[in-house]
């Protein structure tokens, strides 16, 4: 089954190839990553895909800036979690709805737009560019990360992780 799979992607990466491929999206629809949060609320607020009747919006990390709305979607999409860091949409993360849409659906889908993925496997599929990561994974779900404000972000969590270790090991040092 698998094999077949990959066969087809191959032919479909084939044809692709000889018509062009889009670049990435920054974004779903309208909603485009390193917008301001108000912003993305007023989309949210009249878009057909999402309701923000139960909208949360969510304090996570160590960090005071980064924000997720949180809100149920309609249609085809489950739910959706719109990260961001100081008042900047970094990630987009989206369940979709996997009776209605699946992993290879969108695989396909995404190959024949955006050519093959820079890392593929049966579980998760990648592409990327400079700004833009887009990550398809089972059972369906799509994630948008703007890069820029993702790379400082696990800097600065390495970067917090070298502190921890080195109070650890003064820590022991002291016993």
């Amino acid at each position: 089954m698998h094999k077949a799979i990959l066969i087809f992607i191959i032919i479909i990466y084939s044809i692709s190839s000889l018509f062009g491929v889009e670049s990435l999206s920054d974004g779903y629809k309208e909603i485009k990553l390193g917008m301001k949060q108000e912003e993305v609320r007023n989309i949210l607020k009249n878009s057909i895909d999402f309701s923000l009747k139960r909208e949360e919006v969510l304090t996570i990390r160590l960090e005071p800036d980064t924000e997720i709305i949180s809100t149920e979607g309609i249609g085809f999409i489950n739910f959706g979690y719109f990260h961001f860091n100081s008042d900047r949409l970094f990630q987009i993360f989206i369940k979709l709805d996997e009776k209605r849409l699946g992993y290879y659906f969108l695989l396909k889908r995404l190959f024949s737009r955006f050519g093959a993925p820079a890392k593929f496997s049966p579980k998760k599929s990648i592409w990327e560019n400079e700004k833009v990561r887009i990550i398809i994974e089972k059972p369906c779900t799509i994630k948008y990360i703007y890069l820029p404000v993702w790379n400082d972000l696990v800097k600065n969590d390495l970067s917090t992780d070298n502190i921890l270790d080195s109070v650890r090991e003064k820590f022991v040092d002291n016993l």
